[in-house]
């Protein structure tokens, strides 16, 4: 399993780089979770795990849980959270949401930040609503897929030019880790493949511990149904920031009950290791008492 391989090696480096801890790889559990691979890592305290799982968010993977002691961590591989779709010729895929955009025609437009509603200021709107939305490319307004056709080249091309606007054109610059590229295969009413036809998916994912919202040349957006909106006034700023200071708020209060509940189950633990103990001592004294009375009678 060479993905199994890489994605061992990708958790030893950051350990060993970013968190300085060695940890042995060779026999990590790696789970197929549906569209995703879990890898399971068991370290020596809670505590351990809080610190960990602030550090390692941002390095290109997720906690998705912190267990009670001696119970399963997992740490997800952000990338592929999307399955590879297949579409149909003139298939009907819904309506645009706050989360779904449909895009018709050339790309080539849209990825100009210059433009007004490009791919950057579409990103910001993604990104600053804090949930996971996709830009459809090749889908009409009205939800049918059409398809444009990109050649390998062209592929490759628009994923250099994506990553270039989402490093250089959004501030700050957004991580891999929050989005992905795909491009799926749109085939023909019968199912028959059209060379080089795909829709192109472009996914974002919510940000974690988002602490500011992002811009396109010093303006904030935001994703609306079935639209972008205009550079947001300093009324709805202000309410966004709010929502991620709450936010932020939500989440210290959140490590400080699994924190305590973490503590509260090894205090519970020592107590019942301790009355264990007890009960050992009060059958030894038991038996001593009863060797006692034998010796008495004789």
């Amino acid at each position: 399993m060479e993905n199994d391989k890489i994605l061992r090696d990708d958790i030893q480096k950051v350990f060993q780089k970013k968190l300085t801890i060695d940890i042995a790889v060779d026999k990590l559990e790696i789970e197929d979770c549906g569209d995703t691979k879990t890898a399971t890592l068991y370290l020596q305290s809670i505590s351990d795990a809080l610190n960990i799982a602030d550090s390692i968010n941002n390095e290109g993977f997720k906690f998705t849980q912190i267990a009670k002691e001696y119970k399963k961590i997992y740490a997800n591989r952000v990338h592929n959270k999307r399955p590879l779709n297949v579409y149909l010729n003139d298939e009907n895929i819904g309506d645009e949401t706050r989360q779904r955009e449909f895009k018709e025609g050339s790309i080539d437009n849209f990825l100009r930040t210059a433009n007004t509603k490009s791919l950057a200021h579409y990103a910001c709107g993604f990104v600053n609503i804090q949930k996971d939305g996709t830009i459809f490319i090749g889908v009409d307004d009205h939800g049918k897929v059409k398809g444009v056709k990109f050649d390998h080249g062209k592929r490759d091309n628009i994923r250099t030019q994506i990553s270039r606007i989402m490093k250089y054109d959004i501030e700050p610059p957004l991580s891999t880790v929050h989005y992905s590229i795909s491009f799926a295969p749109v085939r023909t009413i019968k199912g028959e493949d059209q060379d080089d036809m795909y829709v192109l998916e472009i996914n974002f994912y919510a940000v974690d511990n988002l602490t500011q919202l992002y811009k396109v040349d010093g303006e904030v957006y935001e994703k609306l149904d079935a639209c972008l909106s205009k550079p947001l006034d300093k009324k709805r700023i202000h309410f966004l920031e709010q929502e991620i200071r709450d936010k932020q708020k939500n989440v210290e209060l959140q490590k400080k009950i699994t924190k305590l509940i973490a503590e509260k189950d090894e205090k519970e633990n020592e107590i019942s290791s301790l009355e264990r103990e007890k009960s050992k001592l009060v059958k030894e004294n038991k038996k001593l008492m009863d060797k006692s009375k034998v010796c008495v009678i004789l």
